[in-house]
């Protein structure tokens, strides 16, 4: 402890974004140091190597069809967790996870998931992002992809939404918020969604506003100047959701959410 105190500012607090502005600056250091910044920044990394998922952080559920399964730890190398649809071949397939509800977008709250479609990717619906409800235990938040129209209990939701219907492959970035209409941003990943490989997703707000990444590349943004595209007062959760629309059971895997 006393060692520690040496180095505690005379004004301000350690570990502080203003701290570190003192010593760096607003340069590139300082881009990369703020996420440290333990005072002002708050960090959640969960790699999911626990003997179970923990069920005080997320809520889990399946539509409850043939041979469907919630998101649970499975044991592989860097830990994981899965979910399966089953092979109903409708609604009852959905699984769903669903975090604290405890982030604005006033306070400019950020999402990174790597996930990974074990068996295929045909005829699969797949969201991860962050929405203010579980829509349903047999429901995704996006209902249509075109328009785009979302589940009517969801009323602030920022979210990647993948879809493969009847061939037809659609990769989206889907906002609405309180009065705001639902907007869209069809991309195209730096590598086809497929089967066995992974990728990883970052969905962030500032305010009223979203962008989105994924391996590491900017390819969609809800960023128009004066446009709203989340309301940014009201709280959303991290959101993961699996659907099959054909009886072959599809698996999703999740190496982390941070």
């Amino acid at each position: 402890m006393a060692e520690f105190n040496q180095f505690a500012p005379p004004k301000g607090y350690p570990l502080s974004i203003a701290q570190l502005r003192k010593f760096t600056g607003r340069g590139a250091l300082f881009d990369f140091l703020k996420f440290y910044a333990k005072r002002d920044i708050r960090q959640v990394f969960d790699d999911f190597d626990g003997d179970t998922i923990n069920l005080d952080m997320y809520a889990v559920a399946n539509g409850g069809g043939a041979a469907a399964a919630s998101f649970a730890i499975t044991v592989a190398e860097d830990g994981w967790i899965r979910a399966t649809t089953g092979t109903a071949g409708d609604a009852t397939t959905t699984c769903s996870l669903i975090g604290p509800k405890i982030y604005k977008g006033d306070r400019n709250p950020g999402m990174e998931v790597r996930f990974k479609p074990v068996t295929a990717v045909t005829e699969t619906m797949i969201e991860i992002g962050f929405v203010d409800v579980v829509p349903g235990s047999n429901a995704m938040v996006v209902n249509n992809v075109t328009t785009p129209t979302v589940n009517t209990s969801v009323v602030d939701a920022a979210l990647y939404h993948y879809r493969d219907a009847s061939s037809v492959i659609t990769n989206e970035l889907v906002t609405i918020g309180g009065s705001i209409t639902a907007a869209k941003s069809t991309f195209t990943p730096p590598t086809a969604i497929a089967a066995a490989t992974a990728y990883t997703v970052r969905i962030q707000i500032v305010g009223n506003q979203v962008s989105l990444w994924m391996d590491g590349m900017l390819l969609a943004e809800h960023k128009t100047a004066a446009t709203d595209y989340i309301e940014g007062g009201n709280a959303v959760a991290p959101w993961l959701a699996i659907r099959a629309s054909d009886a072959n059971s599809k698996s999703l895997d999740v190496d982390y959410l941070h």
